[in-house]
């Protein structure tokens, strides 16, 4: 009995792995042109392309055998702590590459930056891949210079020293769900999904929200979800989008732009809620939300309205006292 569910979860696996292959396979083929006949391999292998490569983890042996002389190349690139290859080496290697397939993984690598991928210009993610940097303890930055569009999603995961993205290009950012990459099309939302995690701690050292001065349109179309939503930046007294003209979202609670627990300066100073709103031409109430409150409940409203409460109660009270006196002695004299 034993022996038959082990047979059945190993050819459930193997049914499993065949079908990842063939995807793999299809999208491959259908970017990084006609097959090369080198070696016979099965249907459910990777085949061959002038401009695939094929080893998913990069280090000094499998590099020898990336396509250097390519322009678009087709790969799942893993480097990680055991990547004993010289940056130098990686910076030779991907000089000529303009546009990439696959996916990228960099983890736990003693890497400063990803420079070696400046030339780079356009990546597209296979189903739900992305460009995944974690746990890299000495990265200060992407520098992806030439990076200038992306389908696939951006998460930096405990990265200690990170000072900016140096992204200055990027300028479209979007993704395509498995239904609408079946059907061929993929609408460009210009959704930009940066996941900085909480725990990517040194991203408090912005003290003003300069990612996105760019930043046009936004639309965003998952439910209970915000399409940005800045955490834990405990330098970030300011938040400016200034040519930031469109979010668009199906949420029906429109908490669409969101900051929680930043500096404290950010949810007392009204104005920064007022001209992120201003910014947008809009009098949704909800837009922006800050430390969950809207931009008529900010403290520092509240106790303005405080404020001139306190001063506008004496006065009334006395010009309420000064005008009942002088009727009374109005009245003691006419009569």
């Amino acid at each position: 009995m034993h022996s038959l569910l082990l047979l059945l979860i190993l050819l459930l696996m193997k049914h499993t792995s065949q079908e990842n292959k063939v995807s793999e396979f299809e999208f491959f083929k259908s970017r990084c042109g006609n097959p090369i006949p080198i070696k016979f391999l099965t249907l459910f292998m990777f085949t061959d392309y002038n401009c695939t490569f094929e080893p998913y983890h990069v280090d000094a042996e499998t590099l020898k055998l990336f396509p250097t002389k390519c322009r678009e190349v087709c790969a799942y690139l893993l480097i990680d702590q055991t990547s004993d290859v010289a940056e130098k080496h990686l910076v030779t290697a991907f000089k000529n590459v303009k546009v990439l397939y696959g996916s990228l993984k960099v983890s736990k690598t003693n890497l400063t930056n990803i420079k070696f991928l400046s030339g780079v210009e356009f990546f597209e993610c296979d189903t739900d891949s992305s460009l995944l940097f974690e746990a890299n303890h000495e990265l200060t930055e992407i520098g992806m210079t030439n990076f200038k569009s992306t389908s696939c999603g951006i998460t930096l995961n405990n990265i200690q020293k990170m000072e900016r993205l140096n992204l200055p290009k990027l300028e479209n950012i979007w993704k395509c769900d498995d239904t609408i990459r079946r059907r061929g099309t993929c609408e460009k939302t210009g959704k930009c999904h940066m996941d900085l995690r909480e725990d990517c701690h040194k991203w408090d050292q912005f003290e003003r929200h300069c990612l996105f001065d760019d930043l046009e349109y936004v639309a965003y179309f998952k439910d209970d979800e915000y399409s940005i939503y800045t955490t834990n930046n405990t330098r970030l007294k300011n938040a400016v989008f200034p040519n930031l003209r469109l979010v668009r979202t199906t949420n029906k609670n429109p908490r669409v732009i969101v900051f929680r627990d930043n500096n404290s300066q950010l949810s007392t100073n009204p104005a920064v809620c007022f001209n992120i709103r201003n910014s947008l031409n809009t009098t949704e109430k909800l837009i922006p939300y800050i430390d969950g409150r809207t931009c008529g409940r900010t403290p520092a409203l509240k106790k303005d309205i405080a404020n001139v409460s306190s001063v506008i109660k004496p006065f009334v009270w006395l010009m309420f006292t000064g005008s009942f006196l002088a009727l009374f002695a109005l009245n003691d004299y006419i009569f």
